[in-house]
């Protein structure tokens, strides 16, 4: 178990820089202002608030109920591409967000198996294709379905949430086949 770490405090200090980057991106994209440094940021505003906020706050959320070292790795890559980005190593940021999500999607799996919870498959379904979508933007292979791919991570970890949060009400066969149909449906 991680306590108190300068490891920890740093993977917590990436979701309030991912959501300012990705908010100034938004803004740049309004046109409320311009930076000559930040305006290759403007572009990015949804893959900010997707990867340097959701899953650098997601993940430290995750690392910090499993209280295993290893999960902090994911919050802590994220916070380091973000520093990748902002320093003009695009490439690299690319690379290292990919390397989160892939590290996330592993979190999930071992969790999985040791639960064997519909949530926790749900928001590891969603980390599984963030993980696929920033692979193939990295690559620039990206394909029409990247936004598409980019939108299911906080859809199935909202949905997988919510299912976790209803433990105290007692879920159906039928809400459970539902569940199950519109995700693959998706």
């Amino acid at each position: 178990m991680i306590k108190n770490s300068r490891f920890m405090r740093l993977a917590l200090i990436g979701g309030p820089i991912g959501l300012l980057l990705g908010l100034l991106a938004g803004l740049m994209r309004m046109d409320v202002f311009t930076h000559s440094v930040l305006n290759p940021l403007a572009l990015s505003h949804g893959y900010l608030m997707i990867n340097g906020f959701l899953l650098t706050v997601i993940s430290f959320e995750r690392a910090v109920a499993l209280k295993t070292a290893s999960a902090y790795l994911v919050p802590f890559s994220s916070t380091f591409a973000l520093f990748l980005l902002l320093a003009g190593q695009t490439d690299a940021s690319l690379a290292v967000f990919s390397f989160s999500a892939v590290l996330f999607t592993i979190v999930y799996v071992r969790l999985y198996f040791k639960t064997r919870e519909l949530s926790v498959l749900l928001m590891g379904l969603g980390a599984m294709l963030l993980a696929i979508a920033n692979i193939s933007i990295a690559s620039r292979e990206v394909f029409s379905s990247s936004l598409f791919l980019l939108m299911g991570f906080p859809l199935f970890t909202i949905l997988g949430e919510r299912i976790e949060l209803s433990r105290l009400s007692q879920v159906s066969r039928l809400q459970y086949v539902l569940v199950v149909a519109v995700t693959a449906a998706f």
